[in-house]
């Protein structure tokens, strides 16, 4: 039995175990404040989404289509959240060592700011601002969107965001992890260099049938990923459907959703010469109580330079965590709000196939209060092929939500 074997069959087990353990959570602070509303409404654990957070984010940061004149009006005009709109996240690193080499004090690592909420009935607006020590410091938009959203079934967003940014699920977004590392099927770009995450100019749309309430659906017209501001590049479109097939209604605890995705495109190379690049693939997302598991695979397929075949690559993931809230804390004497472990194995190809990856992931944040975490980090990377050593990886963060 292969190492990655032995890694992938305890992460197995590690779920099965942990999804049927007998919840609470965290959000964008300025929502909770607007609403009065604990963050713990939306969130299974921050910044993971739980289904009311799904539907929140979905009807365009409000609990209804068209969002009661009570919770408007900050001045008429403007028609805006009387709350004002802007929350921010800090982030603190005091530890942070890859294997074999120097320890990094990046005491002050991050600071994001987000100006977001509903506005005028039926439209919404989103901002992530960053300043990161990686960039000296430099602000940068992260991404941003608008959306206009008069229907359950119909919605609009016009941003400059990855494709599913509409899409309220977990498993296609790396801006709802837990962890410092990435999934891997959603950063790697295959030769084309095009990752389900890349950030793009794109129009969207998206809604959820009236009828059932079970299905989501989302499209997106984009530009050339990354770099490309003005969306002068080739031009890609993507589609996603989602399905929640729990709860019913004698499974009202557990929730599961399954969905499938295509991105289909061109990307323009160092040469200037247009690549086509296909993404596909499938994921589901389960919870019961505070247990939750996402999965998602991805299929890339590139062109390479003329006369080369099609290179294909294989990418998939599979996570578990548990949230044990503040009744659990109680329960055992501890004045904390929540620990949550989180567990997470990749498994990725490169190269047309040719190189195999197998990274482990295992994260342990604990919550004193609902805006702020602490977290302890191991990265491994078990399988890799020769010439491609990346060791492994510890990492102390602390952060802060306003």
């Amino acid at each position: 039995m292969t190492k990655r074997s032995v890694v992938i069959g305890i992460a197995l087990a590690l779920f099965a175990g942990g999804f049927f353990l007998p919840r609470s959570a965290w959000a964008v602070p300025a929502f909770a404040r607007a609403y009065n509303e604990p963050c713990s409404t939306c969130h299974t654990a921050w910044p993971l989404l739980n289904a009311t957070g799904r539907e929140f984010k979905e009807r365009g940061y409000a609990w209804e289509v068209g969002e009661p004149e009570a919770m408007k009006k900050i001045a008429k005009l403007a028609d805006l959240p009387i709350t004002f709109p802007l929350a921010a996240v800090v982030k603190f690193r005091p530890y942070d060592k890859k294997d074999g080499g120097d320890t990094k004090l990046r005491a002050l690592h991050e600071i994001e700011l987000f100006i977001a909420g509903n506005a005028w009935d039926y439209g919404s607006f989103f901002a992530e601002f960053e300043l990161e020590d990686e960039d000296s410091f430099d602000f940068k938009t992260a991404h941003a969107a608008g959306g206009f959203h008069p229907y359950q079934w119909g919605n609009l967003l016009l941003a400059y965001s990855p494709v599913f940014h509409c899409s309220p699920y977990n498993t296609l977004s790396n801006g709802r992890k837990l962890t410092r590392s990435g999934r891997r099927a959603l950063t790697e770009g295959g030769s084309s260099k095009v990752a389900i995450d890349s950030t793009a100019q794109n129009v969207e749309v998206c809604g959820r049938d009236p009828w059932t309430n079970k299905v989501f659906y989302a499209g997106a017209y984009s530009a050339d990923v990354d770099g490309d501001f003005e969306g002068e590049g080739p031009k890609d479109w993507s589609g996603r459907l989602a399905v929640d097939i729990l709860p019913l209604e004698d499974l009202k605890d557990v929730n599961l959703s399954v969905g499938t995705f295509l991105i289909n495109g061109h990307q323009t190379d160092s040469t200037g010469r247009a690549l086509h690049f296909d993404r596909w693939g499938f994921d589901l997302e389960a919870a019961y109580m505070g247990a939750n598991l996402l999965f998602a695979f991805v299929r890339q397929e590139d062109d390479q330079a003329p006369g080369m075949a099609l290179a294909t690559n294989n990418l998939w993931y599979v996570e578990g965590l548990y949230a044990f809230d503040q009744d659990d804390m109680k329960s055992i004497g501890l004045p904390l709000a929540a620990i949550v472990p989180n567990f997470r194995v990749d498994v990725w190809e490169k190269a047309d196939g040719t190189e195999d990856f197998t990274d482990l992931t295992f994260n342990l944040s604990v919550y004193p209060w609902e805006n702020v975490r602490f977290y302890l980090e191991y990265f491994d990377r078990v399988d890799e092929p020769p010439m491609a050593d990346e060791p492994s990886r510890v990492t102390v963060q602390v952060e802060i939500g306003f």
